[in-house]
Formats: C-alpha cells, sequence, structure tokens
C-alpha cells in the first residue's frame, strides 16, 4: 500500500506502508502530521522513516 505527502517540495512525496514507523497501524489518515526523510529516486521522491506527530499545533508536513 501506498500514498503521497504533501510535503511542500516540487513533487509530493510517495509513502508505503512499511515506512511508516512508531504506531499500530501502518496508513495514515488525511491531516495527520507527520515526520520523515525524503529520498530522491528515479521514481520520484520516497518518504523513510515516517514517524506520526501527535497534536502539533504547526505541521511541517501533512499527509494527503
Amino acid at each position: 500500500n501506498f500514498g503521497y505527502i504533501e510535503a511542500g517540495l516540487s513533487k509530493d512525496v510517495r509513502v508505503t506502508s512499511y515506512q511508516i514507523k512508531g504506531t499500530n497501524h501502518r496508513y495514515l489518515r488525511k491531516g495527520e502530521t507527520v515526520e520523515f526523510d525524503v529520498l530522491e529516486t528515479k521514481q520520484g521522491l520516497d518518504a523513510l522513516d515516517v514517524k506520526l506527530i501527535p497534536n502539533n499545533p504547526e505541521p511541517p508536513r501533512t499527509a494527503t
């Protein structure tokens, strides 16, 4: 399973379920705040080590 994170970069960042760390689930809901590293690949940008940030009033990046 995969989706995309709107990160304010030139492109959205692809995230796969196995990169979501520290949660009991392997999916993100629209509007959740996350922190992650970005890897540039031939196919585009991939998110690595995605961590959910609970109750952050000013999200640096938002799942879409």
